[in-house]
């Protein structure tokens, strides 16, 4: 496996053009793989910058470190290669932010929808670490339907233990604790962990089934800086933690805000820092599922560091959104306003492009035939507001070379440390729906205060399809709801507490419930269930009918 990849990488680097490698893939939803790409393969995309998006246009300085030393150059002993989003997490549930490396759907399954109507199926009570209430940006909750005999190895309750397919919530939230639901009735399936440290971003499941939760804390708690986080989900206790109060880093702020991604093949755990520091780490798992032990034990820290000359005139270094990884290639935006892509193999910056403005909003890939895959991406308004107001931009940029293909401009303000623009990831229409063409975003407060806007664009033309006015703002993600026979249906929550189902194909509400406060969390939804919190220290199941 390894040996044919290398040849399929240095193939495509003498073509300068993309390429596909093969592999046996886990059974999964045909409708997921667009109908031209077989199930059975992988692709990968070469990478190179030009004359439009190399990194010196923008002065970019990167640097890699190992070992805590600058180096030349930099090569992987073990190559990470990520296949298909689809195979990301071959269990049944939601594991990190989005769902999987690419980023493009926090549903798992269809759901049966005939009513076409909302129901809160239960609300349970949460609290808060100083001001921070409740559950935040972008505080998405992971959902995972144990097999039986990780199951029997955790401390879930007796009875929930004996629950014939059992699906767990887990949350992270900015109260400090983690908690665990049973999505159908929320009760707790067992005891919440208590860390002390604010919650923000949203955790990340190991992807091999391993009981290994991965979560970044966002604000300092205690005189305790920021951290990234691996927990036991056998027995809740913390197997590793390290500050995000970096030496080699060019930002004091030490936040973990970022989902993180982790190759199963090596070992290899990624995670971008709000300290503009890109983490890498072998994490050397040993679990014994038998015995009910796991342990990690990282080493060989490669990691990298820049400055741009946005960074220079005064705008932060930082990584706040999550990485989507494709193949070798990690595509990452980040505060200061630019989005790069990194081979994780040599940790070299392969190009780089200018979004405009500071980037919290995590990205999503979507393959368009073998060898053409695009990225779509948009920023927040904060360095161009001029007098609280101005404008942002939607990208469709090609995964390849980081050209611009097309863009979508949208008038915003922002008030305070109130963003508007984008802070939501969009939708990114699975393949074989009638939402294939789509993709779907979430603008905040515009184009006044306090408003916002949904909007259906066409992948191929960046042209309106639909829009949806949203009386009250929100920074919560929209998600898709599919039926199995394909048919597109949209929820998204507001910052007044609303619950909406919008028809994806001309963007008309359906039906609404309220769950007593702003939303800022993104949701995640488990085949007719959707699980979110609120800032009004609530989490809330509510079926899709």
């Amino acid at each position: 496996m390894k040996l044919r990849k290398l040849l399929v990488l240095l193939m495509c680097g003498l073509l300068l053009a993309g390429c596909n490698s093969t592999k046996t893939a886990s059974p999964a939803d045909p409708t997921e793989i667009p109908p031209e790409i077989p199930a059975e393969s992988t692709y990968d995309l070469f990478a190179a910058y030009t004359e439009n998006s190399d990194p010196a246009n923008w002065g970019v300085e990167w640097q890699i470190l190992q070992d805590g030393a600058v180096v030349d150059s930099f090569l992987r002993d073990e190559e990470i290669f990520f296949g298909h989003g689809k195979d990301y997490y071959p269990f049944e549930g939601i594991s990190t932010f989005r769902g999987n490396n690419y980023r493009n759907d926090p549903t798992y399954g269809t759901a049966d929808i005939t009513e076409e109507s909302l129901e809160i199926l239960w609300s349970n009570s949460i609290g808060s670490l100083g001001k921070w209430s409740g559950c935040g940006w972008s505080g998405q909750p992971l959902i995972v339907r144990w097999d039986d005999q990780t199951k029997e190895i955790m401390n879930i309750y007796p009875e929930k233990k004996e629950k014939e397919g059992l699906t767990e919530v887990i949350y992270a939230t900015l109260d400090g604790n983690i908690y665990f639901y049973d999505i159908e009735d929320g009760t707790p399936t067992r005891d919440k962990l208590t860390i002390g440290m604010t919650f923000k971003g949203t955790g990340t499941l190991d992807p091999r089934g391993y009981p290994i939760m991965y979560i970044g804390s966002g604000i300092a708690s205690d005189g305790k800086s920021q951290r990234m986080y691996a927990i036991s989900l056998i027995d809740t206790t913390v197997l590793f933690e390290q500050s995000g109060s970096d030496k080699d880093s060019f930002r004091s702020w030490a936040a973990f805000d970022s989902s993180p991604i982790i190759d199963a093949e090596t070992d290899t755990l990624i995670w971008p820092g709000e300290n503009g520091v890109l983490y890498t780490l072998k994490l050397n798992t040993a679990y014994d599922s038998d015995n009910g032990t796991i342990e990690i034990n990282p080493e060989n820290v490669v990691k990298c560091r820049y400055k741009t000359d946005l960074t220079k005139s005064g705008r932060w270094v930082g990584f706040e959104s999550s990485s989507v990884v494709v193949g070798r290639n990690l595509y990452i935006t980040e505060n200061s306003g630019m989005m790069f892509c990194v081979d994780l193999n040599t940790m070299q910056l392969n190009w780089a492009q200018d979004t405009l403005d500071d980037s919290n909003a995590t990205s999503v890939f979507d393959w368009e035939s073998e060898t053409e895959g695009y990225i779509y991406t948009a920023p927040s308004l904060r360095w161009t507001a001029q007098a609280e107001k101005g404008s942002i931009t939607i990208f469709k940029i090609n995964a390849s070379n980081g050209e611009i293909v097309w863009k979508k401009k949208y008038d915003c303000v922002r008030q305070g440390d109130t963003s508007g623009g984008v802070q939501s990831s969009p939708i990114n229409g699975r393949k074989g729906t009638d939402l294939e063409n789509l993709v779907i975003y979430n603008v905040a407060l515009s184009p006044n205060s306090f408003k916002g806007v949904l909007v259906a664009l066409d992948k191929q033309t960046g042209e309106v399809v639909w829009e949806h006015d949203m009386p009250s703002y929100t920074w919560s993600s929209p998600a898709a709801v599919y039926t199995d026979d394909g048919k597109g249906y949209i929820v998204i929550c507001d910052s007044v507490g609303n619950v909406k189902l919008i028809d994806g194909i001309t963007g008309e509400l359906i039906d609404t419930v309220n769950i007593g406060s702003n939303v800022e969390a993104s949701p995640a939804v488990f085949e007719d269930t959707l699980v979110v919190g609120t800032r009004g220290c609530r989490i809330c199941g509510i079926k899709i009918k």
